[in-house]
């Protein structure tokens, strides 16, 4: 797709390319594997949160978004989809997204969609025993997102993130701070933590001073939750 390459583009064809990636493997392998980092789901399923997310997206039911209750319906309409229709529905459906109007309230469609698709697409390598296919650009551009939405300030924490790409600080100004805390890891690890993705032993192994508790008694960016917790 081309969108003039402006930043807008970029997501777009980034969502697109990503869903093309995600059908391309789910068709290499078991799609009944469980994925367990959306309990209960299976890779199928996950095709059909895909592709539920892009239709109501096109209708505008965006009510409850990203909740457990709009994404399971996502999932049980399309439980009796065939896989190929499944596949090639979510891919004409990716390409429709990406072209519809901003909505009046959350903005541009491919800027949600795309942060979801490859946290996807990262738990299907994973489950898979694969090296990651998201690309390490958009890693550090979404650590970046979910870093400047994380609600850190209330609690009065200061978190310095440190990666091999760059150094990040959010949350409470320096006179607000309660707590002075700082991590540091890969892009790609400090992104699968704040998406869910990591249980507590796992952000216990990144490198962290100051007081880490009083991070995570902050929860993460939303939609996401240590898993556990």
């Amino acid at each position: 797709m081309a969108h003039n390459g402006d930043a807008f583009g970029e997501v777009a064809d980034g969502y697109v390319r990503c869903i093309d990636r995600i059908v391309a493997l789910t068709r290499q392998h078991d799609v009944n594997t469980a994925l367990p980092m959306c309990p209960g789901w299976t890779l199928r399923d996950l095709l059909g949160h895909l592709n539920g997310l892009a239709e109501d997206w096109s209708v505008g039911n965006l009510d409850r978004y990203a909740s457990g209750r709009w994404t399971a319906a996502q999932v049980e309409r399309h439980r009796g989809t065939a896989l190929d229709a499944l596949c090639d529905e979510l891919q004409r459906r990716a390409r429709e997204l990406v072209e519809l109007p901003p909505h009046p309230a959350m903005g541009a469609a491919p800027r949600w969609a795309y942060g979801d698709a490859l946290v996807h697409e990262a738990d299907v390598c994973e489950v898979l025993g694969i090296d990651t296919t998201v690309p390490a650009d958009d890693v550090v551009r979404h650590l970046g997102a979910g870093l400047a939405r994380w609600e850190l300030a209330p609690a009065g924490v200061r978190l310095t993130v440190q990666t091999a790409e760059r150094t990040v600080t959010v949350g409470a100004s320096d006179a607000a701070a309660v707590h002075e805390v700082s991590v540091a890891g890969s892009a790609y690890e400090l992104w699968r933590f704040i998406y869910g993705r990591r249980d507590r032993a796992a952000i216990g192994a990144l490198a962290w001073t100051g007081d880490r508790d009083a991070v995570l008694a902050c929860g993460l960016p939303y939609p996401f939750s240590i898993p556990g917790s």
